[in-house]
Parts: C-alpha cells; sequence; structure tokens
C-alpha cells in the first residue's frame, strides 16, 4: 500500500471511528451550564456588537465569579446563532466537526514529523512505515478517546476544541519553518498562536510548548544550537504572548480569573501542582471509567504511574541504542515537555486541572500512546536479537507491553460504551423541559420585570444510592436562565435572580415536589422540597449569582434540609414587576406579579 492510498484511507477511518463514538450527539438538546450566556453575549446583530465582543470579558459580567477573555470563541457561538437560531444541532456539529479536523490534523502532523526527521531518508512515494501506523494510533486515540467526551458535546467548552486546533495549526507551521526556513512560517506559526490566545486564556502557554517543540525536532547537534534555533523561531510567539496579555489585561482590568471567594480556584502551588497530577493519569491508565478514579488514593496513583514511567524510560532508553528509521524518543520529551509545561501554568495560577479541561492535554497524551508502540514494538524486535539480553530487560518490556495495552483497551472500552453520553443526554432534557415551562411562563410577564427563581433545577443525578452517583453535571444556574431569557425575549429585559437550587432524580423529577409560601409576618419565604429534594442557598453564593437586593438577608433549614426559610428585608424594594416560578416537581410555575415583593406577595401564594 502507498502512503497516498493510506493516507485516505486514514482520513475516512479517524472520520468513521469519530461519527461512530459520537453517534448519540446530534439528539442533545443544547448542554452545560454556561452555554446560554455564552451565546446570548456572542450575538453577532450589528457592527458594535463585535467591537464590544473584543473589549469585554466573555460572558459579559453574568458570570461576575470569573474574568476571561475569549473573543474568538463568543464569535464563534454568535456566528451559529445567526446561521442555527436556538437549533442545538447546528452548535453540536461546528463542535464535532472540529474535534474531527484535529484528529485529522494530528496525524498528518505526526507523520510528515516523522518523515523528515534526519535520519529518515524515505523516497517521495513511501510505502508504509511504522511512523505511519504509530501516526495513526496516536490520531484515533485522540478521536475516541472519553476524555473528549467531556468537552465535545458541552456547546461551552468550545474554546478547548478551538484552542487545540490553532496548537496544531500553530506545530505545523513550525514544523515547516524548521524544514523549510521560511520566515513566512514563522510569521503563520504567531499568527495561529495568537488565534488561540483569543480562543481560551490559558492558550497563553503556547510560547513554551513552542519551544519545547523547537528545542526537539530542531536539526542541531548541540545544545547550544537547538537553544538558537528556539531563539530564532520563537521570539515572534514570545512577544506575541506579552502583547495579547497586555490588551487582555486592560479589557478585564486585572490578571482575570477566579473571584477571590472562590476559595477552590486558588490552592497553594504545590496543592494545585499535585491535584493537577490525578487526572493526567486517570487519562492515560483509567479512561474506560474516569469517575472510578476520583476514588483512588492519590499517592498509591502516584506510585503506580511512578512505576511505569520507570519502566517505559528505560525501554525508551534501549530502544535509543537500535537503528531506527526516525529518532522516536523526540516525540515522547516533547510530549513530556508539553504536559509539563500545561500543569505548570496551572499550578502557577493555583488552578488544579481537571477532567474536563484536559482536552489540549489529551493532545501530548496521543502523541505518546502512539510513539510508545513503536518505541515498544522496536526495543523488543531489537532485544530478541541480543544474545547477552537480561531477563531484566524483558521484565521491563513486558511491564511497559501490558500497560500500554490495558490503557489502550480502557480508551476503546470507553469509547464503545459511549462513556457519559446518557448522563448529557439526562440533564440535556431536565433543562429543557424546566426552560420550556419558564419560558411559556414568560410570554404574559411585562418587560423590566425581576424573575425570581425558587428551587431551580440544577443537578441532576441516576439515582440515590448508587455509591459513586454521576458526576451530577450542572443544569441551570442563575446565568443560565438570564441568557436563555434574553435569547428568548430580547426587547423583554428581563431580569433574572434564583432564590434557591435543588437537585433532582433524573428518573422522576416529579418526585421533588416544590413549594413556596410567604409570611407577612415577620416578612418570610418558606421554600420547601418534596422528599427527595434538597434546597440549598443560591442567593448567597456570591461566586455565580449577581448581585440582589436581597443578598444580606439571613436564611435557615429545617427538617433534614428539606426546607429552607429565607427572612426578607421589608424596606427592600424591587422593580416595577416581580414574578416568581417555582420548580414544583416536574414542571416550573408562576406564582403571580407584583410591584412590591415583600408587602404584596399574597400568602400562601
Amino acid at each position: 500500500m502507498t502512503a497516498r492510498v493510506f493516507k485516505g484511507l486514514v482520513a475516512v477511518l479517524i472520520l468513521l471511528a469519530a461519527l461512530f463514538v459520537y453517534r448519540d450527539l446530534f439528539g442533545l438538546w443544547f448542554t452545560d451550564v454556561d452555554t446560554f450566556p455564552l451565546i446570548s453575549t456572542g450575538r453577532i446583530d450589528s457592527a458594535g456588537a463585535v467591537i464590544d465582543i473584543f473589549t469585554s470579558p466573555v460572558m459579559q459580567g453574568l458570570m461576575p465569579n470569573a474574568l476571561y477573555y475569549r473573543p474568538l470563541t463568543s464569535i464563534s457561538w454568535g456566528v451559529d446563532a445567526s446561521v442555527w437560531g436556538l437549533n442545538p444541532l447546528g452548535y453540536h456539529l461546528t463542535d464535532l466537526a472540529i474535534h474531527i479536523a484535529n484528529s485529522l490534523l494530528l496525524f498528518f502532523l505526526l507523520r510528515d514529523m516523522g518523515q523528515r526527521l534526519p535520519a529518515d531518508n524515505a523516497p517521495k512515494n513511501p510505502r508504509v512505515t511504522r511512523n505511519d501506523l504509530a501516526a495513526l494510533a496516536a490520531a484515533i486515540i485522540f478521536a475516541i478517546h472519553p476524555v473528549a467526551m467531556e468537552v465535545v458535546p458541552a456547546i461551552a467548552r468550545r474554546a478547548d476544541l478551538l484552542y487545540g486546533l490553532f496548537l496544531l495549526l500553530m506545530l505545523r507551521s513550525l514544523h515547516k519553518a524548521l524544514t523549510e526556513q521560511r520566515a513566512l512560517d514563522i510569521g503563520l506559526a504567531t499568527f495561529f498562536c495568537v488565534l488561540a490566545f483569543a480562543s481560551k486564556d490559558t492558550a497563553l502557554i503556547l510560547p513554551a510548548i513552542a519551544i519545547a517543540f523547537v528545542f526537539c525536532f530542531a536539526e542541531a547537534t548541540t545544545i547550544r544550537n537547538r537553544v538558537t534555533q528556539c531563539v530564532r523561531v520563537c521570539w515572534p510567539l514570545v512577544i506575541s504572548a506579552a502583547l495579547f496579555l497586555g490588551a487582555r489585561t486592560l479589557v478585564l482590568g486585572g490578571i482575570g480569573g477566579y473571584a477571590d471567594e472562590e476559595a477552590w480556584a486558588h490552592l497553594p502551588f504545590a496543592s494545585a501542582l499535585s491535584g493537577s497530577i490525578r487526572p493526567i493519569l486517570c487519562t492515560i491508565f483509567l479512561s474506560g471509567n474516569l469517575d472510578t478514579c476520583a476514588y483512588i488514593p492519590r499517592n498509591l496513583l502516584i506510585g503506580v504511574a511512578a512505576v511505569i514511567f520507570t519502566s517505559f524510560a528505560l525501554v525508551g532508553w534501549r530502544a535509543s541504542h537500535v537503528s531506527t528509521p526516525y529518532p522516536p524518543l523526540r516525540f515522547l520529551a516533547f510530549a513530556t515537555l508539553s504536559l509539563f509545561a500545561i500543569t505548570l501554568l496551572h499550578a502557577v495560577t493555583g488552578t488544579p486541572t481537571q477532567i474536563r479541561t484536559m482536552y489540549v492535554a489529551l493532545l501530548f497524551i496521543s502523541i505518546a500512546m502512539g510513539w510508545g508502540f513503536v518505541i515498544l514494538l522496536q526495543a523488543i524486535l531489537a532485544l530478541g536479537r541480543l544474545h547477552d539480553s537480561r531477563m531484566t530487560e524483558r521484565a521491563l518490556h513486558t511491564v511497559a507491553g501490558i500497560i500500554l495495552i490495558i490503557a489502550t483497551g480502557s480508551v476503546l472500552r470507553g469509547a464503545w460504551s459511549g462513556q457519559y453520553i446518557g448522563e448529557w443526554h439526562t440533564s440535556a432534557e431536565a433543562a429543557k423541559a424546566a426552560l420550556t415551562d419558564i419560558t411559556e411562563g414568560m410570554e404574559s410577564v411585562p418587560p423590566d420585570s425581576v424573575i425570581y427563581l425558587v428551587n431551580v433545577p440544577f443537578r441532576v443525578s441516576d439515582g440515590w444510592n448508587h455509591p459513586h452517583p454521576m458526576r451530577e453535571r450542572p443544569m441551570l444556574l442563575e446565568h443560565s436562565v438570564q441568557g436563555f431569557v434574553d435569547l428568548t425575549y430580547p426587547g423583554k429585559r428581563l431580569e433574572v435572580f434564583a432564590l434557591s437550587y435543588i437537585r433532582i432524580p433524573g428518573e422522576d423529577p416529579a418526585a421533588v415536589a416544590s413549594t413556596i409560601s410567604f409570611q407577612p409576618e415577620p416578612a418570610r419565604l418558606d421554600i420547601q422540597t418534596g422528599p427527595e429534594g434538597t434546597p440549598a442557598r443560591l442567593i448567597w453564593w456570591t461566586g455565580y449569582a449577581r448581585q440582589s437586593p436581597w443578598r444580606d438577608n439571613s436564611y435557615r433549614r429545617i427538617r433534614s434540609e428539606r426546607r429552607m426559610l429565607i427572612d426578607l428585608n421589608p424596606d427592600v424594594a424591587v422593580k416595577d414587576q416581580a414574578v416568581f416560578f417555582v420548580y414544583t416537581g416536574d414542571r416550573v410555575v408562576r406564582r403571580g406579579t407584583t410591584p412590591w415583593i415583600v408587602k404584596h406577595l399574597p400568602s400562601g401564594s
């Protein structure tokens, strides 16, 4: 089989693999808690809207606990909104298309890099080599890996997809700059780097990844020459990162990130660093069931990983001493340095890596696994030709091979089962039902009204008795509903405030059966649920709720947290109209309109 035919077959194979894994994606409604605010603030209905996107933080204040700057991603949602409106199919098609494009780019990048390394003297139309097979393995692993299922179905996480796209295009341009010595390719790499910056904030680590790439793949025989190549090729990327960081700081009024009250997002360096190790190890070794990994003690996981990585390092060292068509250890070194740079960024910023933020890191993990097959195979074949090989070496090769097979099998298991697609479907349908009811109730709500949400569905579970329940994906928050209302009734200028949220069982939402009543003396709201529900405060969550006139009032829970009392300030006034929407089981119902919430809310309404 010639390389040209092989490339065509690979493209078809990657496409079919991705379509199989994401075959249920097209039936999903809108997913993820931030989707509607992002679409709403990304709308492009005038030239001024584009300027606003480039001069405002993402979601433009609808989520005040976080300040991020992602104008290009916002514009992508605006384009989708212009084409598809509120049809979720179009948004899912866009996300899947980007993921497939990333998988194909990864294959062609690795294949071209392997062919053009100095040790390779392949003919113009070569036969299929182990280099091609390793690139195919990496691309397939990336295309079907369960970690991507955390990103591709979530419309709000498109920033990671675009970040990965421009990262790969940057690396492709850098590769051409190294092999063809053209300044144009350095300019293209810088351009793609800036597009990545405008897609997601953490892309500011790309200059470090670019330096690692040039250092590992430059045609140089000494460390000094490699460093010189890094400076020559990467200085425009470093300058562009500094300039973009300055512009971002001006737009956000500071460094940005999560607000100070989000204690979980500002960990000490050591804690954030150690917290970032687990998701990387889970992605490599336990991708078939990522939830299980969360319950494995970190020290045990790190210990096992240390043994595994040591065996692979020794196998790789052995492979480097035999004749190979290219030096595959360069790819492993580049993948390792890139993962280290990403982990270090999270540690410095105090935000530990999470599974849902592992999409770009998955690129480098896939590279390592793809070339791991080649290294292991070559080491084992070389070992068989040695008469003085020792049992220790044979044992190392066996351990490394078993671990690699287990890791790959875990990926295939998660991909075959469509891991987590059921969770996405359940949470999306529950959100759709709640928002549909709210929309119907808002048709008669006067403009400039304030909408108060009581026990809005926030999390959904597949059952309460499961020892390790689902990750309970957030469905709706105050800013989720606000974004949906802005999209549905843009001319009414409605404001949404959430008083409480509730976790609901996915198999029987009606079991919640929430109610609300008002006690004139002493100006108190009584919020209750059925035996399956647990109300919790939301209005006092400074991280998610916008400033509300009721923020400083007191609350308390009684009856095993199935009832919550909110004591209100009788002198607090709101806008001309106020409406309550109460989640009453499997429906959201409206509870009357009043100009004064406290003084005129009818008893028992």
